[in-house]
């Protein structure tokens, strides 16, 4: 899911089959690779790395992207279901370079492990997320978390990829 506000950071809402690929890098770095399929089912990617704006408090995380990791945002993981298989992670809008929060709910991303049927096939889950998002103030058309398309059905993605060269 995202919200309708990601398609200005350039990822998110306004592609499909959408995918967020981590691994760890060290105890604090992880690498961050964001992939999907653009209106003309072409593969679109950006990868970048995400680190902890402070070390002690590892949930605010400063995700470089671009070349050479130039374009920073900072994200804050809002929430983590039970079953450690769904996260709500949120992006204010600061002015570049300072700490002046212009926007303090810009955009929501919710990433899940689960198949694309899996999770909506989870109502608890499902309402949870929605209830936690309207709750911490993701709950307009601009920023609330919407479905995003889920274009091809067809294994993993790069299988589906395979497949349309």
């Amino acid at each position: 899911m995202g919200s309708f506000s990601t398609s200005f950071l350039g990822s998110g809402f306004g592609s499909s089959s959408i995918t967020a690929e981590y691994s760890k890098l060290d105890n604090n770095t992880v690498n961050v690779l964001n992939r999907a399929i653009n209106d003309s089912f072409q593969d679109i990617f950006v990868k970048g790395i995400s680190e902890p704006r402070q070390n002690d408090i590892p949930t605010c995380r400063t995700v470089s992207f671009g070349i050479n990791n130039v374009l920073k945002g900072d994200y804050w993981i809002l929430y983590i279901n039970d079953s450690l298989d769904t996260f709500i992670v949120v992006a204010p809008l600061f002015i570049p370079g300072t700490s002046i929060k212009i926007v303090p709910v810009l955009a929501c991303y919710v990433l899940t492990s689960k198949t694309h049927c899996k999770f909506w096939g989870d109502d608890i889950n499902v309402k949870e997320i929605l209830n936690i998002s309207k709750k911490y103030g993701f709950d307009n058309i601009f920023n609330k978390p919407l479905a995003t398309a889920d274009s091809l059905d067809q294994g993993e993605i790069d299988e589906a990829i395979n497949v349309l060269r």
